[in-house]
């Protein structure tokens, strides 16, 4: 489980870290079946959204308040929007199904149960 350096874990930012990661993790088949390099880039990928959602609240405040978002603001989130994209898109967009099936020797010791 991806532990955000420095942070309690505790604010809605880490949660949402948190929360996407694990996401990441479980479409990528679970976390033992992701690699390193997949790892990384879903680490980069939850941060990005973390940060995508307080850049979505602030947008929303704005217009609340009917304040235009300014130039720079919509740059910088439609340049973090596209990166998580291309990260996105390394990973892989389609999810990954987990492989239930048993071992041998589990499906042997679940039949020898059943008897």
């Amino acid at each position: 489980m991806f532990q955000t350096p420095g942070a309690s874990g505790q604010t809605a930012w880490n949660r949402a870290v948190r929360d996407v990661h694990s996401a990441m993790a479980a479409h990528l088949g679970g976390e033992d079946m992701i690699t390193t390099p997949e790892v990384l880039l879903i680490r980069r990928i939850s941060v990005f959204e973390a940060e995508l959602r307080l850049m979505e609240e602030q947008i929303a405040l704005d217009r609340q308040r009917k304040v235009e978002p300014s130039e720079k603001f919509i740059d910088l989130y439609s340049r973090i929007v596209n990166s998580q994209r291309r990260l996105l898109e390394t990973v892989g967009m389609k999810r990954i199904p987990r492989d239930v099936t048993p071992t041998l020797t589990e499906y042997l010791q679940h039949k020898a149960a059943d008897e």
